[in-house]
């Protein structure tokens, strides 16, 4: 979470984004951060993140349909798809939070 996190902070294209509005997820409705589309996105992703506990809610899947085309559905799915996958390989083979540098990096600051 933390290096996307720290993507999405020095990457955004929005100019009214700052760290506060990145990581202030978790009261969703309350925050005036966030536009309708990207509220009904990051329900969609906690719907599908926590779908063995309790399937895909029917209200949230509507109001992403009601923001998405069904292309952006399936692209925006298979995102969430994949983030998940990752950390759950990194949970199983036991990484370490925080210890990972992406080649890129690596690559522009030379550690």
């Amino acid at each position: 979470m933390r290096l996307l996190h720290r993507y999405a902070y020095e990457r955004c294209p929005s100019p009214r984004r700052n760290r506060t509005e990145i990581v202030c997820t978790e009261r969703l409705e309350e925050t005036p951060f966030y536009s309708e589309r990207e509220r009904a996105a990051l329900g969609w992703t906690e719907g599908v993140t926590l779908i063995a506990e309790r399937h895909a809610p029917e209200d949230v899947y509507e109001r992403a349909t009601k923001q998405f085309t069904p292309e952006e559905m399936v692209n925006l799915t298979m995102a969430i798809i994949t983030i998940n996958a990752w950390n759950r390989l990194s949970i199983a083979f036991g990484a370490v939070p925080g210890s990972y540098t992406p080649k890129i990096e690596k690559a522009i600051t030379g550690s």
